[in-house]
């Protein structure tokens, strides 16, 4: 839901400040979710925290990576988010 959520920052956080900054705030939001829920004593300060870094993931992987593509691609555009995308869906699928 976070990953979601933040879709709509995170390319207007682009448009604004540029693909380093984002994809950095996004790294250090996952790290800081994740090592913030592996401390978690309690469901909701573990769900304050998976939030957390599903907006980081959010702002660090997907977003970015389509509008990197389309803005670097131009002529390759279509190949090149199949590429990206394909890989995404395999790296999520169940090995």
């Amino acid at each position: 839901l976070a990953m979601s959520i933040m879709a709509a920052p995170a390319g207007w956080a682009l448009d604004r400040l540029g693909v380093r900054p984002v994809l950095l705030g996004g790294i250090i939001f996952s790290a800081a979710g994740y090592a913030a829920a592996s401390l978690a004593q309690e469901r909701l300060w573990l769900a304050a925290a998976m939030a957390v870094a599903g907006a980081g993931v959010g702002s660090s992987t997907i977003v970015p990576g389509i509008a990197i593509i389309t803005r670097r691609h131009p002529r390759r555009r279509g190949a090149a988010l199949g590429v990206f995308l394909g890989a995404a869906v395999m790296a999520g699928a169940p090995g």
